[in-house]
């Protein structure tokens, strides 16, 4: 099976030579590509949580990114071969992949859908895509490396909630959580509009510092629905002309949800953007409706244990598998310890349910006195 892949092998060892390969830093990952506006979109995708100073962290991981245009000459090689799910941790899908371990440290997997090939080898991972998938099949490895990254260090693991997050006046962190539908996107904005700063959309980190837990984002566009849409004067031009006189009822019913990303998001509404770690003062649990009567409730500790299980986004989600051996042979190190003394700590936050009609001053009426 080995020789099967050494002419991929050869082609990488020398595209890895060249002097004109440009370099991005990204968290922990050092990532290297050939063309220029490469950088332009993976900064527009990663920029401001996961892109630092080497000073400041240096990377411990190399990411090749080369753009193969005869990508389909090798798919033949992963024919009759090993069919795996891989799960996305930052798109939350599964992906259907074949894989081929070469050994313990070494394996490539083929990606159809995307017409990309990864190969991870001890501390680096290369990726093979032509020119129309190759920005968005490197980001998603890219980006999915990062998350698992963070939810893997050693000594001081996060927990990945799927959630959106807003930061109060005070700088205390405001999750918000719940099933898809219940009303995450609509209280995120809604605090904005009433001046919170915005943290995370539909994805956030949390991890325990100094003995208390703190958020963090990730870079995750933001859908909007317009019905939502429709109660805000910064964002009504994202409905098209042709459905500007529907009721808002009739906008509620549409399901479609134009895409904002967290940048555009932000300076509509004149807020911060956090990109760093914030310490959480409250988790909320919206349910909206259009003609439901307000009601808070603060939750118990059961019923929050409860509630967090069905938001935890787990690195591994039954037998699906990451995109590379290495980062399987790392979860195995991560402190089980840790992650359950950061569970139970969650545990010890106000949590508070809330129905309300989707309005920001019933929220707002609703949790003032509650939030801290």
């Amino acid at each position: 099976m080995v020789e099967q892949f050494r002419e991929l092998e050869e082609l990488s060892v020398k595209l890895k030579k060249q002097a004109d390969l440009h370099c991005l830093n990204a968290d922990y990952l050092n990532v290297y590509f050939e063309n220029s506006s490469f950088e332009d979109y993976l900064t527009q995708h990663l920029a401001p949580y996961f892109l630092n100073s080497v000073e400041d962290n240096p990377p411990q991981f190399n990411v090749y990114c080369f753009m193969l245009n005869d990508i389909e000459k090798f798919a033949g090689l992963f024919t009759q071969v090993q069919k795996i799910k891989h799960y996305s941790l930052s798109e939350n899908k599964v992906y259907q992949k074949l894989a081929v371990p070469i050994s313990d440290c070494e394996n490539f997997v083929y990606d159809p859908q995307n017409h990309s090939i990864i190969q991870a080898k001890n501390n680096e991972i290369t990726i093979f895509s032509n020119s129309s998938h190759y920005n968005q099949a490197c980001k998603r490895v890219i980006r999915d490396e990062l998350i698992y990254g963070l939810t893997q260090v050693n000594d001081n693991p996060a927990i990945l909630l799927h959630s959106a997050c807003a930061m109060s006046q005070d700088g205390k962190g405001i999750l918000i959580c719940g099933d898809k539908g219940a009303g995450k996107t609509t209280t995120l904005v809604n605090l904005l509009a009433a001046g919170y700063d915005l943290v995370s959309n539909d994805l956030t980190f949390a991890k325990m510092i100094d003995g208390e837990v703190f958020v963090k984002g990730t870079p995750e566009s933001i859908n909007v629905g317009f019905g939502t849409a429709a109660k805000f004067s910064q964002l009504r031009d994202i409905i098209p002309p042709k459905m500007a006189n529907l009721s808002d009822h009739e906008l509620w019913q549409t399901h479609l949800k134009p895409e904002l990303d967290w940048q555009n998001l932000a300076k509509r509404f004149h807020v911060n953007l956090v990109s760093g770690w914030v310490r959480l003062g409250t988790i909320l649990f919206p349910k909206i409706g259009e003609n439901l009567l307000t009601k808070t409730n603060q939750l118990s500790q059961l019923r929050l244990k409860r509630e967090l299980e069905n938001n935890y986004r787990g690195i591994i989600v039954g037998n699906n598998v990451p995109w590379s051996s290495i980062i399987q042979k790392r979860l195995a190190c991560v402190n089980q310890t840790r992650v359950n003394l950061l569970r139970n700590r969650l545990l010890d936050t106000e949590a508070i349910s809330v129905r309300y009609s989707g309005g920001k001053d019933v929220l707002l009426s609703a949790i003032q006195n509650r939030i801290r």
